[in-house]
């Protein structure tokens, strides 16, 4: 059949007018308020916690492990509070022809700074000082005694943190050690005369490797 007249469509078999702006409930945050309020999370206090295992270099007078747990307290992006113990294992060394064995005990308290506080990697440098005690032993000598002296040392830190998935994240440090009271190892006669002795190095590096946790 022929087509029949053409007429213009009518304007109400239009599809209805979708408006430009979305109305959004009462209470319930903007659009493009997400990223902002996210941002303002991460720049809030945060506590953390983990744990580090740690080679110890020229700590004792010889090469051993170490364990530090520690809290960590994010004041802002840049700013933070680090508190740790250190439990070192323990170090075999010689003086003279006789043995002695050593280990270290100790609480650190630093004051950080994040240089490139980035979502996935943050690094930091930090400043504190560590107080502890060494207790030494002697071996293979008649008269073996034990003795316990105080350890105090400045401390310098650097640390690079991996968020895998957060909260957890992978951290990588090194600290540097200057210890002001240096214990000595010493091996004295019947007469109380000392005739061999080793003080403990004058600076030791640590390499730590752990996870910190965030707990807000």
């Amino acid at each position: 059949a022929p087509p029949g007249p053409w007429s213009p469509p009518s304007p109400w078999a239009q599809p209805p007018w979708t408006p430009a702006w979305t109305p959004v409930p009462p209470g319930a945050p903007a659009p493009g308020a997400t990223s902002t309020s996210r941002a303002d999370a991460r720049a809030g206090v945060v506590l953390s916690v983990g744990v580090e295992g740690m080679a110890l270099l020229n700590v004792l007078p010889a090469i051993t492990y170490g364990i530090a747990p520690t809290i960590e307290l994010s004041l802002s992006r840049r700013a933070e509070l680090r508190a740790s113990a250190l439990v070192s294992g323990t170090a075999t060394t010689s003086v003279e022809s006789a043995t002695a064995e050593s280990s270290l005990i100790a609480g650190r308290l630093d004051a950080c700074a994040a240089g490139w506080p980035r979502d996935l990697i943050r690094l930091r440098a930090c400043a504190g000082l560590l107080a502890g005690a060494v207790n030494a032993s002697g071996l293979s000598v008649p008269d073996p005694r034990t003795a316990v002296s105080p350890w105090i040392t400045p401390a310098l830190r650097l640390d690079a943190t991996w968020h895998v998935a957060r909260p957890l994240g992978l951290v990588l440090g090194v600290d540097g050690y200057f210890p002001g009271l240096r214990p000595e190892l010493q091996i004295v006669d019947a007469e109380g005369t000392v005739v061999a002795a080793r003080r403990f190095p004058l600076a030791g590096v640590g390499i730590s490797l752990g996870a910190l946790l965030a707990l807000w």
